[in-house]
């Protein structure tokens, strides 16, 4: 049984100890106690997909591995894995404690609330690079053969979003250029407090942790299996073909050089009037940076526009304060702190 170590981090409060406990006991933890450092253990089984089950190697009775696709008859059987989830601190106070569950990690979670924007900015502002730093993980096997992270980013608490203040969710858009840019292996959304998507989120982590490093090496050998076969075909072309294709292109050549040589003339006087124009502006930034100031913007607007939302119902209510009678809404909803 294949051994699978899974590191939860995180904010604080956006709800990694309750995700583990109910997907280990399906049961939702009613009081929040702040996490220092807890592990679960517990065994799961997934079946996968007929074309990831043939990548799997297989033992003979010899000893020897073989290729499960050598049988086509072979059948899709559950396969079982011992999960280690690690759940950490989110707080400051623990930032030099956390990262010393950091090492030999398969696959990390980092969970944010979907309602709660701060702890969605935090991803790659705190945990990313820290996650980064510590484990090196830009040179690890997996990033090499997938050329993504080890990370499974976690949207938690989805059942409040709909039920959540304007401005406060974290759009669908915002979460996939975030996946997109920082090159994260995926994305799960789940509510532990009622149980949806919380067993998909563990399957998804086995499925990225074991099959995703499978079907990159296959995907590479057959690029290139395909790469042969061009270099081939390459090869019997008749040899009259080759040298007419030299002589146009030595032609094309002479001709690209009395064209630069135009070009030459005319860039640099017009080079000379742009100087100015050119060094006013500011270096391009990094595809991360521009995430970042994009995300900080829409940041700033939605603090904007709730600052207009106050001042315009504080002018309502002091219009409105002149009424001898006043109503209060008694619609009976109640606020809900998850972990």
């Amino acid at each position: 049984m294949k051994n699978i170590k899974c590191v939860v981090i995180g904010d604080g409060a956006v709800g990694k100890t309750s995700l583990l406990i109910s997907y280990t006991t399906n049961t939702f933890p009613q009081d929040y106690v702040p996490t220092v450092f807890d592990n679960y253990t517990t065994t799961m089984s997934y079946t996968p997909s007929q074309e990831d089950y043939n990548l799997l190697p297989t033992k003979t009775s010899g000893g020897c591995k073989r290729s499960a696709a050598a049988n086509a008859n072979t059948s899709r059987n559950p396969l079982y894995y011992k999960l280690n989830l690690w759940d950490t601190a989110g707080q400051e106070e623990y930032d030099k404690l956390r990262p010393l569950s950091y090492p030999q990690t398969d696959i990390f979670l980092i969970c944010f609330s979907i309602v709660e924007y701060s702890s969605f900015l935090n991803v790659f502002e705190k945990w990313f690079p820290e996650v980064k730093q510590i484990t090196n993980c830009h040179n690890s096997q997996f990033y090499k053969l997938t050329g993504k992270y080890p990370i499974l980013l976690i949207g938690t608490k989805s059942d409040l979003r709909d039920s959540a203040p304007p401005g406060s969710t974290v759009s669908d858009e915002e979460i996939r250029e975030l996946v997109a840019q920082h090159k994260f292996a995926g994305y799960q959304e789940c509510s532990a407090a009622l149980q949806l998507g919380v067993n998909d989120v563990f399957e998804k982590a086995v499925d990225i942790a074991v099959f995703e490093p499978l079907r990159a090496k296959h995907r590479v050998t057959l690029s290139s299996a395909a790469v042969g076969g061009q270099v081939q075909i390459v090869d019997k072309k008749p040899t009259s073909q080759k040298k007419n294709k030299d002589c146009n292109s030595s032609s094309k050549s002479k001709n690209n050089e009395r064209n630069k040589k135009k070009l030459a003339t005319t860039t640099n006087t017009s080079a000379t009037t742009n100087t100015s124009a050119t060094s006013s502006n500011s270096p391009p930034r990094s595809s991360a940076d521009k995430l970042s100031f994009s995300l900080h913007s829409k940041k700033k607007s939605r603090i904007f526009n709730n600052s207009q939302q106050n001042v315009t119902s504080n002018n309502n209510s002091s219009s409105s304060s002149t009424n001898t009678h006043s109503t209060i809404p008694n619609d009976g909803t109640k606020s809900c702190v998850l972990m």
